[in-house]
């Protein structure tokens, strides 16, 4: 019969370590705010999510020791040096990718590209003006001319006849 349950990982003593280093952070930063409240606002998912990761019964992964790290204003490394060996890591990978010309990730975390790319002709133009001024403000040469492989075009015009 197949098995139902999803299966639990096994918690090892450096996940222990992990969670106690956290949930001392966790303790002395977050002066009285909710578990709760604190998982809800930086994305841990449930209290009981977190509950789990601040007592070692689930194992902590690079993207809740992100979350957790810039939400107490702590490094990775402060609560898991292991977690922080893996973040470089993949850093460092992404990083050779970015190097390669024909990748080039979606750059905004918060910013659908299906939605971008859903934009009528009008609202395109106007999102690609608000966004060259904020680029300009930050100091970017967006005047420059660009390659051809980073050149992008508005989406099609959509018929909505």
């Amino acid at each position: 019969m197949p098995r139902t349950e999803p299966r639990k990982a096994k918690i090892e003593p450096i996940h222990k370590e992990e969670a106690a280093a956290l949930k001392r952070l966790y303790d002395a930063k977050t002066d009285g705010l909710s578990q709760a409240a604190f998982a809800a606002e930086y994305g841990l998912g449930s209290q009981g999510n977190l509950w789990q990761y601040l007592n070692a019964r689930s194992p902590l992964n690079a993207s809740a020791a992100s979350k957790f790290a810039a939400a107490l204003g702590v490094k990775v490394r402060d609560f898991s040096p292991r977690l922080a060996d893996e973040i470089d890591a993949l850093a460092g990978a992404e990083q050779d990718m970015r190097a390669t010309p024909s990748y080039r990730p979606w750059p905004f975390k918060r910013l659908s590209q299906d939605k971008i790319c859903a934009l009528d002709h009008k609202n395109f133009l106007l999102l690609e003006a608000a966004f060259m001024d904020a680029a300009l403000g930050v100091g970017l040469d967006v005047l420059a001319p660009m390659t051809p492989k980073r050149a992008s075009s508005p989406p099609a015009k959509k018929n909505t006849a």
